[in-house]
């Protein structure tokens, strides 16, 4: 501590604290007296106590995240959103609260102990709300003095930063990586319109026609294996002649995968596919599964550094991540 450096010292503890917080000012002290200080605190293995630093400042050092659980179970999402914010905070030395919600409703219940008594700012991330249910306490929370970053892939208000990323990027990413690798009749499993708004994007840059019969809307829950399945199958009962596959999650390209192999389909050799999300399964499968990753991680990361430029009362534009591609052998 400080009083223990200034006892090995025999100097006084202001001087000590002046020195090593850099607030010297005006006082006079000899620059070998400063560099003995500052070695002394070193080899005492000093810490500053962050403790109460965040007291004097009126600060907790500790930020809540509250997510409405998007993704489907496994596919690491929300994981991958964890650990950018878990690592950024790490390195800054804050502590976070989490907590999820399943409804507005959820929601309200979190906001009533959200304050700048427990927290010094909120993340929100998950499903943006098609009501926008949650515009008005989140403003409310920004009213009251609450520093709020959200993590949502479109913006819900100017007034509150957000670190999104690009829906439509991912389904067209994910496009031109099979198109490159040589894939004409690409069939494409819709659940986000965004996303296959990328799709069509992608075969008009390539001159490529887009074809209904190579467009897979029905079936059952959204980004599941068991849509993937039944996908496969249609598409090999009406004899479609394709070469590539686009699904808008790891799951439900595993779905296709298995089916297409269980009819004697080669991946990568007779069809090409590629998954959304970057799930941790994505190594493990038959044929490796190549993805577009939402980067969670870096979102969270950027997230959480906003998070912290808002508090220390700077100001924060919202930003878009761009997503990334990780090939692996179901494309070749």
């Amino acid at each position: 501590t400080l009083i223990d450096i200034a006892k090995e010292l025999d100097i006084s503890i202001s001087l000590v604290s002046k020195v090593l917080n850099d607030k010297l000012g005006t006082s006079g002290a000899r620059p070998e007296l400063i560099d003995t200080i500052r070695a002394t605190a070193e080899k005492m293995n000093y810490r500053k106590n962050s403790s109460a630093l965040a007291l004097r400042l009126g600060r907790h050092d500790a930020v809540g995240i509250y997510i409405h659980r998007f993704g489907r179970p496994g596919c690491g999402s929300v994981d991958s959103l964890l650990q950018g914010v878990s690592a950024e905070a790490k390195l800054r030395k804050q502590r976070f609260i989490l907590d999820y919600f399943k409804d507005p409703e959820d929601f309200l219940a979190l906001s009533d102990f959200t304050n700048k008594s427990v927290m010094d700012g909120l993340l929100l991330s998950g499903i943006l709300q098609e009501d926008q249910s949650l515009m008005k306490p989140l403003l409310a929370l920004k009213a009251s003095g609450m520093p709020v970053v959200t993590i949502f892939d479109k913006q819900m208000s100017p007034l509150l930063p957000n670190v999104s990323f690009d829906q439509i990027e991912m389904g067209r990413i994910a496009t031109e990586h099979l198109i490159q690798q040589g894939c004409r009749r690409i069939v494409h499993i819709v659940d986000f319109n965004d996303r296959f708004e990328g799709y069509c994007t992608a075969l008009i840059q390539n001159d490529l026609p887009l074809e209904e019969k190579l467009i897979y809307r029905e079936g059952g829950a959204v980004f599941s294996y068991d849509r993937g399945c039944r996908a496969a199958e249609s598409l090999l009962d009406l004899k479609v002649n394709f070469d590539g596959i686009v699904t808008q999650s790891d799951e439900e390209a595993m779905g296709v995968m298995n089916t297409l192999l269980s009819r004697g389909v080669q991946i990568p050799g007779d069809v090409r596919i590629i998954g959304m999300d970057n799930a941790p399964y994505c190594n493990f499968a038959q044929t490796p599964l190549s993805s577009v990753s939402q980067s969670g991680a870096q979102r969270g990361r950027i997230a959480f550094e906003k998070l912290m430029d808002l508090i220390a009362g700077k100001t924060v534009e919202s930003v878009t991540i761009p997503p990334r591609l990780f090939i692996r052998e179901s494309t070749g």
